[in-house]
């Protein structure tokens, strides 16, 4: 079958219609002379990834062997041969430097992206799950190593003794590797397992504290006893008290609390019966579709798919009260049970009583109890919501089992648990070294809070609806800590926002979860972890404990060589004296610790302990084996920018909270130049100062770390700080192929594209997507149609010069001015332009899950133009510089910096100081 060709791109040079910037984006000119650079020769995002959706189109990506790294977003079938796939760990290096100076000389940050439960190809093979009963997975004797089995691992004694390949101790193999070969033992195949284990690896109960957020109660006999905790003496963490013993607690399938904001501004702005329609349809709404005849189940009993069928959920509400509800079997309604001190939180029954209902048998109960809700609460005065109340109530119904909260909120919580005042105006503080007040908890009881969460294993989502600031920098540390999403929804409006909010939902029951997990990285001998960097709470820099971890959550782990000093910390009496009698000389082991130069292959392997949502104790171990270079070339070659940028992301919003955004944004700047320069120093001395010299691996990373100076997050002009907070709190938790997603939008030409384009391919069985641009203006026609999605928001730019056809084939009017209301959502018109425009968007809202908020743009006629320019990251807007201006500083700070560090060489070899200072920039 011959393919239809599709047209080249625009050539900005030969583009006879080409659409002005509007005059209102608000950019940063560049100041003094351009760089002589041609705009078609410089690196572009649309031509790579063009290349990319050609390649795994074709092929598939062997995890072991010389094929390039796919692109994050790019749909590729990979085959795990021992290595994980980079949807599960993506270093920022695919050749780990030698030594700590070889990778100070290139400059490249040092780390693993870990997306531990990420969402496969569908064609994939599944992650296996074995299972070696009451003896747990097979792992490394050495105390200081404890690795788990692995393909990197290698074999002596025929088949009796196994060789870590993390430390090099030898251990002895499981029986039942006696009697079957290395072939059938898929944990010996993979890079990727999950292994059951037995209770030695159960999670601990709650440790015991000085201080609850909730007042604890016992499970049995009077529901408002308290018990405290037997306090012996506190100890390094605060508030924790030295427990009596602490014991584990047996898996469950994970429990929900829903907790509904019913103050004034949630009842009347609909964002309360929407919410609880929402969670109508997600249990019970796909039970039986339209139109389709009963198969004889009993619709009575039916339980949607999003739904684990052995979960059960709770429900609070909340304003100025907390109030449970009793869904006990054969009530003809849910009992209301009202607790009015909001500021020392209890539990009104015992948790494992009915205050948690199945949803298929309590099916009646607990549906019309939704439906009913917010009717309660229609005629409702009071305006304000205990949202920290809530969030400790929640906390107290899960505190024994762990599990999930859902916290639907509109309003800044100024009354009950971590009660917030207003603050004053934002706009004194802007682009000032106070910057950091806006991101920081103005209360120290929701850090508390969110680590008590983590104790217990409870993670916390925030479905936000407010109209006016809600102080996300404060709220939203519990999220942040627990492992949680901020959904985010301001000025809530039902008939525009409920698709989207449903799909949230959706997504969020939907993907894979775990909880009551704690994640561990083990490297070679010679590195160790450094610090996480994302949604996670991290007490110390071994491991990162979350409450809930799910599909879309990715962890940066920074790496660094460990030091003389640190390998003091592994020595033992005997070793020091085997030194002193060695006369200070290091034994073999020892030398290997301090540097990697002799190894040639460098091992890395994470484990995720958690539980899965059907109540099972796993353990997610991926494996990644990367070869040991000493040229700092092949760390260039090796290097993945997208790995490279989400880290530089992630760690510049850590940074939000101790430095003002203006330092940040230059630190950015300095760090890319300075790559830039090392490369040319190491790889490239023989050219120009003046010219500007990109690394193999490299080459769109000043795009893409413009994009970052561009975003809400750290963008220059004034932006409310609960919106950059949804940012930061995004691009912290996001995987790279989402964050990367987010930081550079895709521009899509939909006008003259072939008639496959919005079609599948017989061959490949992958849908044909239309001609990806750059982002920027110059390549845009004023007769053309283009879709740009960040994986949240979709715009659709209509020209001026929009032909009448595509008018009609895509709204069913003959122009602009026909458009009298602005649709939401495409309509279902029948002609082919109208069905593959929409195949499109919905194969672009399949790859994330969630439905995204389309916007319809009209050319010069509607405001939110603005919008979609600000999203054309190539161009000048957002404070920032073009894509083109903004290499010239890059350029320039390098060629500055080159001449700084060649002063000390011209001392060196010249011994004149007054020559060598004359040359000094």
């Amino acid at each position: 079958m011959n393919r239809a060709r599709r047209p080249p791109p625009i050539n900005p040079s030969t583009n006879t219609n080409p659409i002005q910037q509007p005059p209102h984006s608000s950019g940063t000119p560049l100041q003094g002379l351009r760089t002589k650079l041609d705009p078609e020769q410089i690196p572009s995002t649309a031509i790579q990834f063009a290349a990319e959706e050609d390649r795994w189109s074709k092929e598939s990506y062997l995890t072991v062997g010389n094929q390039p790294v796919p692109l994050s977003a790019s749909e590729y079938h990979a085959i795990d041969q021992g290595n994980s796939t980079p949807r599960f760990l993506r270093p920022t290096i695919y050749a780990i430097p030698s030594s700590s100076d070889l990778q100070s000389a290139t400059h490249v940050p040092l780390g693993i992206h870990v997306t531990p439960l990420a969402q496969q190809a569908p064609e994939e093979a599944p992650v296996p799950v074995i299972d070696f009963g009451e003896d747990g997975p097979p792992r490394c004797t050495n105390s200081e190593c404890r690795s788990y089995i692995n393909p990197w691992c290698t074999w002596e004694g025929g088949g009796l003794r196994w060789i870590c390949n993390l430390c090099g101790a030898t251990n002895d193999a499981p029986a039942q590797y006696l009697s079957s070969s290395s072939t059938e033992r898929l944990e010996l195949q993979r890079g990727t397992v999950d292994f059951l284990v037995p209770s030695a690896y159960w999670a601990l109960n709650p440790p015991e504290r000085l201080i609850h957020s909730f007042v604890p109660v016992g499970t049995e006999g009077n529901a408002f006893k308290h018990n405290p905790p037997e306090i012996k003496s506190p100890n390094h963490l605060g508030n924790l008290v030295t427990p009596r013993e602490r014991g584990t607690r047996d898996p469950t399938p994970m429990n929900y609390v829903f907790a509904f904001d019913t103050s004034l501004e949630a009842v009347q702005g609909g964002f309360l019966s929407s919410a609880c329609k929402v969670l109508i349809d997600l249990l019970y709404g796909d039970s039986q579709p339209e139109n389709q005849e009963s198969d004889g189940t009993d619709q009575q009993t039916a339980i949607s798919p999003y739904w684990n069928p052995e979960s059960k959920l709770a429900i609070i509400t909340f304003d100025r009260e907390l109030c449970f509800y009793d869904f006990s079997p054969g009530s003809s309604q849910a009992s209301m049970m009202v607790v009015s001190d909001i500021d020392e939180v209890f539990v009104p029954m015992p948790a494992i009583s009915s205050l948690f209902v199945d949803p298929v048998d309590g099916r009646q109960l607990l549906q019309q109890f939704l439906v009913d809700l917010p009717n309660r609460y229609a005629n409702t005065v009071c305006a304000q919501a205990a949202m920290g109340s809530s969030i400790a109530a929640s906390l107290a119904l899960l505190s024994q089992t762990g599990g999930k909260v859902v916290i639907f909120g509109t309003c800044l919580p100024k009354i009950g648990l971590g009660m917030l005042a207003d603050r004053e105006s934002e706009k004194s503080v802007y682009s000032s070294e106070n910057d950091p007040t806006l991101f920081q908890p103005r209360e120290n009881i929701w850090k508390e809070l969110a680590e008590e969460c983590v104790d217990c294993g409870v993670g916390v989502s925030i479905v936000l609806a407010p109209s006016r600031w809600s102080d996300l920098g404060t709220i939203g540390i519990v999220p942040q800590l627990t492992g949680g999403d901020i959904y985010f929804h301001p000025k809530f409006d039902p008939e525009r926002d409920y698709a989207v909010l449903y799909s949230q939902m959706r997504r969020m029951l939907d993907r894979e979860t775990g909880y009551q997990a704690t994640l561990k990285l083990r490297c070679t001998d010679g590195l160790h972890v450094k610090a996480h960097y994302g949604v996670c709470l991290e007490r110390s820099t071994s491991e990162a404990e979350l409450g809930t971890i799910d599909a879309d959550k990715s962890i940066y782990i920074s790496l660094d060589y460990t030091s003389a000093l640190d390998n003091l910390s592994h020595l033992t009496l005997d070793t020091i004296s085997s030194l002193i009698n060695q006369g200070g000389s290091r034994s073999p082991a020892h030398s290997q610790k301090l540097s990697l130069s002799e190894q040639k292959q460098a091992f890395f392997q994470t484990a995720l302990l958690y539980t899965t949502t059907s109540g099972e104790r796993r353990v997610r171990v991926c494996n990644l084996n990367l070869p040991v270079v000493s040229l700092a070339g092949n760390v260039f070659r090796y290097g993945d920018y997208e790995g490279v940028v989400a880290a530089m992301a992630k760690i510049a919003m850590v940074q939000m909270l101790k430095r003002s955004l203006r330092e940040i944004r230059e630190s950015l700047t300095a760090q890319c130049a300075e790559l830039l320069l090392h490369y040319r120093q190491h790889c490239a001395a023989s050219s120009m100062a003046s010219q500007l010299i990109l690394p193999e691996g490299f080459t769109l990373l000043p795009v893409y770390i413009n994009s970052i100076l561009k975003s809400r997050a750290l963008k220059g002009t004034p932006v409310m700080s609960d919106v950059r907070n949804i940012y930061r709190h995004n691009i912290s938790g996001r995987s790279v192929a989402d964050l990367i997603r987010g930081l550079y939008p895709r521009l899509y030409k939909l006008h003259e594209e072939p008639e496959t384009m919005g079609t599948y391919i017989p061959e490949t069985g992958r849908l044909e997507m239309p001609t990806l641009l750059r982002s920027n203006y110059t390549w845009m026609q004023g007769h053309g149609v283009y879709l740009m999605d960040d994986g949240d928001t979709m715009f659709i730019w209509m020209g001026t010069d929009v032909s009448e056809e595509a008018w009609q084939d895509l709204f069913g009017v003959p122009n602009a001015h026909g458009l009298k209301e602005i649709p939401r959502r495409l309509p279902d018109l029948p002609n082919s332009f109208s069905t593959r425009v929409r195949e499109v968007i919905a194969h672009l809202e399949q790859q994330t899950g969630i439905i995204r908020r389309l916007i319809i743009v009209r050319q010069n006629l509607d405001g939110l133009e603005i919008d979609f320019a600000n999203m054309l990251m190539e161009d000048t807007n957002n404070d920032g510089m073009s894509y083109l201006d903004y290499l010239s500083p890059i350029r320039s700070i390098a060629a500055t910096r080159q001449s700084q560090l060649a002063v000390p060489l011209l001392k060196r070899y010249l011994g004149d100081l007054s020559l060598a200072e004359a040359v000094t920039p």
